[in-house]
């Protein structure tokens, strides 16, 4: 089970009546002497306070820019539910408006929690995992599709040009085979379960089945073999993770869930997991994936979900 907010948390609920404060009278110098007060009390207290300033940076808040005082002090309960509305909102609108350009540039998407199997204009079969959007180019003496975001399977038939497949600048090309492509935070990854595949991404590397590599800032990034049969494990209803960034593992999961999946510092995504987990239940999922680290996932709104070390 996710944990719920908790009063032992108590730094949280005074990092937030500090926001507050900041937010309806920036220009306040007690207000501004309180905060740098409580900020040098502990590195916990300036841990909580990132962590609760990076929530309201999602949804596009400036404190220090802010020009105007609002007419009332608005209540910790508005905060956390009227006011956490309204940080959704904005974490909606973020990725509303990036959703809608995929869509308009996709050939096919999937949306939330749905898996989709489908047959490409050359006889390849595809299967498409959830929130994916995926692009085609097929003429003649050329196969090749476009991820542009998510993650899919593909099993390529053999013709007289290769099957290509991108993500950004990663490419993987076979002449037949069947491999997993996916992309999350900032990588993206291969996995081959029969055939062969190539892998261009400023480097090349050749891949048999059982290899897996990732890719990223224009290199590959890591190598290693996995059993075949967990390979897209998706397909079947599980997700593997096997000493995996937990903000790859965490994005992941989050394509079966419709709210927005953060986590709230760049030191934990970058925290390794294993674990088998079921995204069919996204939020008790996040949770045990974080649960290893000493860390919690938490449904702050029905559209936010943070990951934080406490």
């Amino acid at each position: 089970m996710a944990k719920p907010l908790k009063q032992d948390d108590a730094l949280w609920s005074e990092a937030v009546d500090l926001l507050i404060r900041l937010q309806t009278d920036p220009d306040n110098p007690v207000a501004r002497r309180t905060a740098e007060r409580w900020l040098a009390r502990s590195a916990d207290h300036r841990r909580i306070w990132g962590a609760a300033l990076k929530l309201h940076e999602l949804s596009g808040v400036a404190l220090a820019s802010r020009a105007t005082v609002a007419p009332a002090r608005p209540s910790r309960r508005r905060v956390l539910a009227g006011g956490g509305a309204a940080l959704a909102a904005g974490v909606v609108g973020a990725v509303a408006l990036p959703g809608a350009v995929l869509r308009a540039r996709a050939d096919v998407v999937t949306d939330v929690a749905e898996r989709r199997s489908m047959v490409l204009p050359d006889g390849t079969a595809a299967e498409l995992g959830p929130d994916t959007a995926l692009k085609f180019h097929f003429s003649q003496g050329r196969r090749e599709v476009e991820l542009l975001k998510g993650m899919a399977f593909f099993e390529a038939v053999k013709s007289i040009a290769p099957f290509v497949a991108r993500a950004g600048i990663g490419l993987v090309s076979t002449e037949a085979g069947a491999f997993e492509f996916r992309e999350e935070a900032g990588r993206v990854t291969v996995a081959v379960e029969s055939g062969g595949a190539e892998i261009s991404s400023g480097a090349s590397a050749q891949l048999q089945a059982g290899d897996w590599c990732a890719l990223a800032d224009g290199a590959v990034i890591e190598r290693g073999r996995s059993a075949r049969d967990q390979i897209a494990s998706w397909r079947k209803g599980f997700i593997i993770a096997d000493r995996e960034p937990l903000a790859a593992v965490a994005e992941r999961i989050g394509r079966w869930s419709p709210a927005h999946v953060t986590v709230a510092d760049a030191s934990l995504g970058n925290e390794r997991i294993s674990g088998v987990f079921d995204p069919s239940a996204p939020l008790a999922a996040l949770e045990a994936a974080v649960a290893p680290l000493g860390g919690s996932a938490r449904a702050l709104t029905p559209w936010l979900i943070v990951l934080t070390r406490f």
